[in-house]
C-alpha cells in the first residue's frame, strides 16, 4: 500500500478513493478537492462521510495544497513553489494554499523547512502538525497562519509542549472583523471565535501574534538565526541622524529599549571617531570613517562591546547598475568583523527590500548575521523574540479545561469577588494585573 497519496479528483470521487486507501492500509493522503464543510449543509454532510471513510488514516485537507518537506526533499503539492533543500529551518502551517505558496517565494533569507497547508482540517488539525514538527529537531521555529481552532485543549497542549522544548511560535490569526470571520467560514469552514479570547490564549502560550505577512516572515527569520533573545536591551548604528531619530521613535511602545551607554563605553566609541560625533544609542557615527573597513570595524566593535541582546546596523545599498557598491560592502564586512571579534548578535537592516542585495543575504546566512528588512518590522521582530524568551521562562503548566461539567444536583451558585475571579483566571495562565487583597 502507498505510504502517502495525493488525491486530485472531485469531492465525491475523493471519498471513494479514501475508502479504498483505508481498506488497503494506506498511510495517509492529501485531499486537494473543495466542496466539503465550506459550502453549506451538503458539504458538511460530505465532510462527515469523508471523516468516516478515513477512520484513523490521517487526511491533510480537504480543500488544500498539501505539504512540502525541504529537509528530506519530499512534497505532495499540486503547483509550483519556491522552497529549496536545506538542513534546518522553520515550519509554516497555514489553512490557505495560496498564502502558503506565496510564502515559499520569499527571497529574504528565511529557511522554510516545512510548508503545510491544511484547508478544512477534516481529521488532521493545526495541533496535530505542531506536535509532528516538534518531534523534528531540525525545526527551530513554527509559524501559523490560522483562521480558527477546533479543539482548544489540543491546541493548548501543543503550545505548552512547544514552550517546554523552547521552540518559538509566531502566528497570524485572521478574523479580527466580522467580514474576515465570514470569509473564513466560506473559505475553510472555520469558526474564528472571539478575537480577544485568542489574544488571551496566545499570551498564555507565548505565541507572538503579528498583523501581516512581512512581520510574520521577518520574525521567523530572526528567530531562525538568533532564537529568542535573552534580554530586551538593543543597539542601533547608522551614518545618518535622521535614521537614528526614526529608530528612537519606532521603538516606543515595544518591550525592547535602546540601553543608555555608560561613560567609559562612550569614551571607547568616541576614540574611534572624532569630536564632531555625539555618541549615543542609537548611534549616528556620521561618515568620517565611511568606506574604511578597519576604522569602521573598530567603531562597531566598541559599540557592540556593550551588554546588548542584538545590535542593528542600518545600511541601504544603492542599485547595482548605477553606483559602485564597494563602500557599502566595506561597511557590511566591518560589521561582520566586529560581530566575529565580540561574539555578539548582529543585524544588518535595510529600510526596504529593494536596498538589500541577494548576495548580501547569502553572506549573512554564512556568517550568522541577521539580514532584516524594514525598520519598524525589525524592531517588532526583536520585541516578539524577547517576549518568546519570557514565555519560555514562565508559563502555565496547568492544562486548559474547555468545558467543566456541572452537576444537575448543584443547588447553590456562588458569585466570586473580583479578586477571587482573577486568581482563578491566573491559575489557568490568563495574564492579570498585579494586586493584593486588603481589608481597609
Amino acid at each position: 500500500p502507498p505510504d502517502a497519496t495525493f488525491i486530485a479528483v472531485n469531492a465525491e470521487a475523493a471519498i471513494e478513493i479514501v475508502t479504498d486507501l483505508k481498506q488497503i492500509g494506506g498511510g495517509g493522503a492529501v485531499l486537494y478537492a473543495s466542496g466539503f464543510g465550506e459550502v453549506g449543509e451538503d458539504g458538511v454532510n460530505r465532510n462527515q462521510r469523508l471523516v468516516e471513510a478515513a477512520g484513523k488514516m490521517p487526511i491533510i485537507g480537504p480543500n488544500c495544497y498539501g505539504f512540502i518537506n525541504s529537509l528530506d526533499s519530499v512534497a505532495l503539492w499540486p503547483d509550483l513553489h519556491g522552497c529549496e533543500a536545506l538542513d534546518r529551518g522553520v515550519a509554516i502551517i497555514t489553512q490557505s494554499g495560496n498564502i502558503g505558496l506565496n510564502m515559499t517565494m520569499q527571497s529574504i533569507g528565511l529557511p522554510i523547512a516545512y510548508m503545510f497547508t491544511l484547508g478544512n482540517q477534516a481529521n488532521t488539525s493545526i495541533s496535530d502538525i505542531i506536535n509532528a514538527v516538534l518531534d523534528d529537531d531540525r525545526v527551530c521555529a513554527i509559524g501559523l497562519h490560522m483562521e480558527g481552532v477546533s479543539d482548544i485543549e489540543a491546541f493548548d497542549n501543543a503550545g505548552r509542549r512547544a514552550l517546554e522544548k523552547k521552540i518559538p511560535i509566531v502566528a497570524i490569526k485572521t478574523g479580527r472583523t466580522n467580514t474576515s470571520s465570514q470569509i473564513a467560514l466560506s473559505h475553510t469552514s472555520s469558526l474564528t471565535g472571539s478575537d480577544q479570547l485568542f489574544d488571551v490564549l496566545f499570551d498564555r502560550l507565548g505565541i507572538a501574534r503579528v498583523d501581516n505577512v512581512p512581520e510574520f516572515l521577518e520574525t521567523l527569520k530572526l528567530l531562525s538565526i538568533f532564537g529568542a533573545i535573552d534580554h530586551n536591551g538593543v543597539a542601533s548604528m547608522s551614518c545618518s541622524g535622521g535614521e537614528a531619530g526614526m529608530m528612537a521613535d519606532l521603538i516606543d511602545g515595544l518591550d525592547i529599549s535602546f540601553l543608555d551607554l555608560e561613560k567609559e563605553h562612550k569614551e571607547r566609541i568616541q576614540n574611534t571617531l572624532n569630536e564632531f560625533v555625539e555618541v549615543d544609542n542609537p548611534l549616528d557615527y556620521h561618515t568620517f570613517v565611511w568606506g574604511d573597513r578597519h576604522r569602521t570595524a573598530s567603531c562597531f566593535k566598541e559599540m557592540m562591546s556593550g551588554d546588548f541582546a542584538a545590535t542593528m546596523l542600518l545600511l541601504d545599498w544603492p542599485k547595482t547598475d548605477q553606483i559602485n557598491q564597494q563602500d557599502w560592502d566595506n561597511t557590511f564586512y566591518a560589521l561582520c568583523d566586529a560581530a566575529k571579534e565580540t561574539g555578539k548578535k548582529a543585524i544588518v537592516l535595510a529600510s526596504m527590500a529593494d536596498c538589500m542585495p541577494k548576495r548580501i543575504i547569502d553572506e549573512c546566512q554564512k556568517r550568522g548575521i541577521a539580514p532584516m528588512i524594514g525598520l519598524d518590522t525589525c524592531l517588532k521582530s526583536l520585541h516578539h523574540s524577547y517576549r518568546c524568551a519570557q514565555a519560555f521562562n514562565a508559563y502555565s503548566t496547568t492544562p486548559i479545561e474547555a468545558s467543566i461539567p456541572v452537576s444537575n444536583k448543584t443547588k447553590t451558585k456562588k458569585t466570586l469577588t473580583e479578586f477571587d475571579g482573577k486568581q482563578l483566571l491566573a491559575k489557568y495562565g490568563v495574564s492579570i494585573p498585579e494586586g493584593e487583597l486588603v481589608s481597609s
